[in-house]
């Protein structure tokens, strides 16, 4: 004689916080748009991939001098 015992869970709503949770992580609360950290991760990425293909990557960096004023009139 055989038995089985089984024992299942719907894991649904953990892996639905999971997902909230990484999205918090690297998205601006207010905003929802990326944070550093994404940035990074992806940069990080795009990196490893230029490499592993022989591909060039370019980054610019664009700093607005006096932004908030500009910010603050709209």
């Amino acid at each position: 004689m055989n038995e089985y015992v089984s024992v299942f869970s719907d894991i649904s709503e953990r892996k639905n916080q999971e997902k909230k949770l990484a999205h918090l992580a690297t998205h601006d609360s207010l905003t929802s748009l990326p944070n550093r950290m994404h940035f990074n991760d992806n940069l990080h990425k795009a990196i490893q991939i230029a490499k592993r293909n022989n591909y060039k990557i370019a980054v610019l960096f664009l700093d607005l001098n006096r932004f908030k004023e500009v910010n603050d009139t709209m």
